[in-house]
């Protein structure tokens, strides 16, 4: 947790702070994504090692099926959220 800010230059610095931990929480969702794909990759060549069709969806043990696609949306929206609020997405978008 970041503490009030008492003066102008105590405020400069709550806000750097947030904002750097705000880029650290999208550097590691950014990872997840990027470990989904290989995830994707590994089940894709297995399904096909097996001669069977790739199944979207993801069987856990306790009977609940996820989609990793979607999983990797919600991710990626909220890489997009904290780069809007540090101000990199606006850069990234521009930049890419």
């Amino acid at each position: 947790m970041v503490a009030k800010a008492k003066t102008k230059k105590d405020e400069r610095r709550r806000q750097r702070k947030i904002q750097q931990l705000q880029e650290s929480e999208s550097r590691w969702w950014q990872k997840i994504v990027f470990d989904l794909g290989k995830v994707r990759a590994a089940r894709a060549s297995l399904a096909e090692a097996n001669g069977e069709k790739v199944n979207p969806l993801m069987t856990l043990e306790a009977g609940a099926s996820i989609d990793l696609d979607e999983i990797a949306e919600i991710i990626e929206g909220r890489i997009g959220e904290l780069m809007d609020a540090t101000g990199k997405g606006r850069y990234a978008r521009r930049k890419g």
